[in-house]
């Protein structure tokens, strides 16, 4: 059963900051790489969306059983597509490649949804947990 841990609505460019702050907040300590892997993957979701909207974006974490989902609501309609990187970036959709287990998109009539899977080392590997799903203190 999914278990959906936290959403962060009207996002915007300034807020990156604080939704990287956010996400590891909801995050098992215990795993500082696959911590560090989640937010890199959400960054460069949030990041690729706040490039193609012209509003704002929302993410969600949702876990179900070792997985953590991270999805990346926007209004634009143009599906993300890998690109050649270059000095003015093209690299996002490559590092969510890199470190996501999997990554796609839907598109829905007022934009896209654009997630990523990331699978959690099992817990005797190295303890890590899946969180609670109740707002951090």
């Amino acid at each position: 059963m999914a278990v959906e841990i936290g959403t962060f609505d009207n996002i915007n460019v300034t807020d990156l900051a604080e939704v990287r702050r956010w996400i590891r907040s909801w995050l098992p300590r215990s795993d500082e790489q696959f911590v560090t892997d989640a937010v890199v993957v959400a960054n460069e979701l949030v990041t690729n969306a706040l490039q193609h909207t012209t509003t704002s974006c929302a993410i969600r974490l949702t876990w179900h059983e070792r997985q953590l989902r991270i999805d990346v609501d926007d209004d634009s309609p143009v599906q993300a597509r890998p690109r050649t990187p270059d000095v003015h970036g093209g690299r996002g959709l490559h590092l969510v490649a890199a470190l996501a287990h999997s990554w796609g998109q839907h598109l829905h009539p007022w934009g896209k949804t654009v997630w990523a899977l990331l699978t959690a080392p099992a817990p005797r590997e190295t303890g890590c947990q899946v969180p609670n799903p109740r707002r951090p203190t």
